[in-house]
C-alpha cells in the first residue's frame, strides 16, 4: 500500500455512557480499510491522521457510565463488566482497532465464546454478520446457490450459513478449492480457468435458484441476466418474482 503509515502516541480514550473501553486483543482489516489507506474514498472517508481498524476484539477495561445512578436493568453494567472478552465492529468509519485501547459502542459489541481466541473473534463482526443476514434474508430452504468470491472474509462465513439454513447445493468461485471444500462447498469453480456463466453442469434443470455476488461487478450482473445458469419465476421451477431478487450483490453489514 503506497501510503504514509507510522506509529504515534495517542491519548487513551474515555468511554461515553453508551461505550466500552477495551484493551485490544486482535484487529481484522477489511477492503474498506485498505481503500481508506490508499485515499480511495468518498466524502464519508476519514480525515487524517486517524487510527486504522474497524473490527476488533479485546477485554473490557471500563464501562461507560459506571458510577452513575441508575435503577434500570438495562444499565451499562448489566451487560458488560471489566474483564469480559468481547468483539465488536465500529460504525461506518475506522475508529482505531489498531491501537492498544479503543472505545466501542455497546450496541455493536458481543461477548466472545470461550472456545474462540481473541484473534479468531476479531475476524467475525462485520464479515460473519453480513453473511448471516444474507443467508437469512435471501436464501430459501432447498435453494441451489452460487457464491461469487466465496473464499473471502464474507464468503467463507456465508457458505457455512447457507448449509446450516438448508441449501441443497452450494457452488463457489475461487482459486482455493481445498479451503472451500473443507467448508462444505459442493463444487468450486476456478475463475482463472472457467467462466461460471458457461458451466454446462449448471444449465437446464440444474440452474441456480440464487446467485450471491460478493465481488459486486456489473459483469456478474450481465452474465446472470443471460439466465443460462439462473432460474426466475415461471421458468425451470424458479420461485423468485424477478431477476433483481434472484441476484444479490455486495453483502454489507449495518450495526443495529
Amino acid at each position: 500500500i503506497d501510503v504514509m503509515i507510522g506509529l504515534s502516541i495517542w491519548p487513551r480514550p474515555d468511554p461515553a455512557k453508551d461505550e466500552l473501553l477495551i484493551r485490544v486483543g486482535g484487529c481484522s482489516l477489511a477492503p474498506g480499510d485498505t481503500r481508506n489507506l490508499r485515499g480511495d474514498c468518498d466524502i464519508m472517508g476519514p480525515t487524517t491522521p486517524y487510527l486504522v481498524g474497524g473490527d476488533l476484539s479485546g477485554v473490557v477495561v471500563k464501562v461507560g457510565g459506571e458510577g452513575a445512578s441508575s435503577s434500570s436493568s438495562s444499565s451499562p453494567s448489566s451487560t458488560f463488566k471489566p474483564g469480559d472478552r468481547v468483539c465488536a465492529m465500529f460504525d461506518f468509519r475506522p475508529k482505531g482497532g489498531l491501537a492498544e485501547y479503543a472505545t466501542i459502542k455497546r450496541a455493536n459489541t458481543s461477548h466472545v465464546p470461550e472456545n474462540l481466541s481473541l484473534l479468531e473473534a476479531a475476524a467475525l463482526p462485520s464479515s460473519a454478520l453480513a453473511a448471516m443476514r444474507c443467508a437469512e434474508t435471501q436464501m430459501r430452504k432447498g435453494d441451489r446457490v452460487l457464491v461469487l468470491g466465496a473464499s473471502g472474509g464474507v464468503g467463507t462465513h456465508l457458505v457455512q450459513f447457507l448449509r446450516k439454513f438448508g441449501s441443497s447445493h452450494i457452488a463457489g468461485t475461487s482459486s482455493d478449492a481445498k479451503l472451500l471444500h473443507g467448508l462444505g462447498v459442493d463444487r468450486v469453480i476456478d475463475y482463472r480457468c472457467d467462466d461460471w456463466s458457461e458451466v454446462k453442469e449448471y444449465q437446464g434443470e440444474n440452474r441456480f435458484d440464487l446467485i450471491i455476488d460478493l465481488v459486486g461487478s456489473y459483469e456478474s450482473w450481465r452474465k446472470a441476466k443471460s439466465l443460462k445458469v439462473l432460474k426466475v419465476a415461471g421458468e425451470g421451477g424458479g420461485t423468485r418474482p424477478s431477476l433483481e431478487t434472484t441476484v444479490t450483490c455486495k453483502c454489507t453489514a449495518t450495526p443495529t
